[in-house]
């Protein structure tokens, strides 16, 4: 919804936990149609999923060769440094800190899809 909000236009898949967005990424399974199912540029990831967590998520994310260069924004209510230094280090290009009040949330999705932009543009 926030994504609708902020008036970003491109395609977006949705998954409902960690395991399922393994299978996407690495093109596991129903995923394995990249037409229906196509890599993305960008992955919002959340901290607390069901089945495997964001950590879990990063970590095989990045295992893959083949994800290497996919800009993956880790998108968490956590303020906890712990979080924040564990995300870095298992390669997230950010961490974005779910702001307090949601109807802040499409302007910030809006940003970061606009600098993904850029930055998959300069390169």
């Amino acid at each position: 919804r926030s994504f609708e909000k902020a008036n970003v236009c491109n395609p977006l898949q949705v998954v409902t936990d960690g395991e399922q967005a393994l299978c996407y990424l690495q093109g596991e399974g129903e995923y394995g149609d990249r037409r229906r199912f196509p890599m993305p540029a960008v992955v919002f990831l959340d901290l607390n999923m069901p089945k495997k967590n964001g950590f879990d998520v990063l970590t095989g994310a990045r295992q893959n060769p083949a994800l290497r260069g996919t800009m993956i924004y880790v998108l968490s209510a956590s303020t906890r440094l712990i979080d924040i230094s564990r995300a870095y280090e298992l390669g997230a290009n950010a961490y974005l800190i779910k702001p307090s009040r949601l109807s802040t949330l499409p302007e910030m999705m809006k940003g970061s899809c606009a600098f993904a932009a850029h930055v998959a543009g300069a390169e």
